[in-house]
This record gives C-alpha cells, structure tokens and sequence, in this order.
C-alpha cells in the first residue's frame, strides 16, 4: 500500500469510473466515486478527500465548476482533471486557465494516472 490517500473519481461514464476505482484501489488507496459534481460535493461534505479526479465534460455540473467549488470548499484537496476532448475544446482551454490545473487527455496510459497521483 503506498499510502493512506482518499480519492474520490467523478465521471458521468460508469466503466471509466469503474476502471480508474480498481487501479488505484488494487495499489492501496481508498477510493469512492460519483457521477456528477452535485454527487462529490455532497460526498466531499461527508468525507476528507486527499485527492479528486474530475471529467471535464459533465451533466449537472462540469469539472471546471466542480474545481472551483473544490478550490472554494476543500481547499486541501488535490484535483486531476481527464477530458477526452482535444486541448483547443474551449472548456479545456478554460480548465487550463485556472491555477495549479493538472490535466490528463484520455486516452492516457494508466502508469500516468498512477505517477500524476502518487506525485500529489
């Protein structure tokens, strides 16, 4: 087990949610998961969150949003945002406007996710 992080994955897609819960918990971390940001942010009332992985591109309420009421919160969690949409897509292009933003493009090899959280 690396360490005792929380996690929390946030994806409207259930087998990208699913996927990225057995990786990070097969190497120890706890991780819990939501479908929309209104979902997280009722978990993360209930539960410290060492980290977050966001989508960007969500019903409800996008990842950008989600960051910044994360930010606003829980400003001691860490955030991962992932897209699938390119780096010109203009809600990416916004979520590389915030500060700090640490952004992988799906598909992305899972040893990045695993170094990106072991890194936080």
């Amino acid at each position: 087990m690396f360490d005792n992080k929380r996690i929390l994955i946030v994806d409207d897609e259930m087998g990208m949610r699913e996927t990225i819960q057995d990786v990070l918990r097969d190497i120890g971390y706890k991780v819990d998961t939501a479908e929309h940001g209104i979902k997280a942010l009722s978990l993360m009332k209930k539960n410290k969150y060492d980290i977050a992985i966001l989508d960007i591109v969500m019903p409800k309420m996008d990842g950008v949003s989600l960051f910044k009421q994360i930010k606003e919160d829980f400003s001691d969690t860490k955030v991962i945002m992932m897209t699938g949409f390119g780096g010109d897509h203009p809600i990416v292009m916004k979520a590389n406007e915030i500060e700090d933003t640490i952004l992988l493009i799906k598909p992305y090899h899972v040893n990045e996710l695993i170094d990106t959280v072991k890194a936080l």
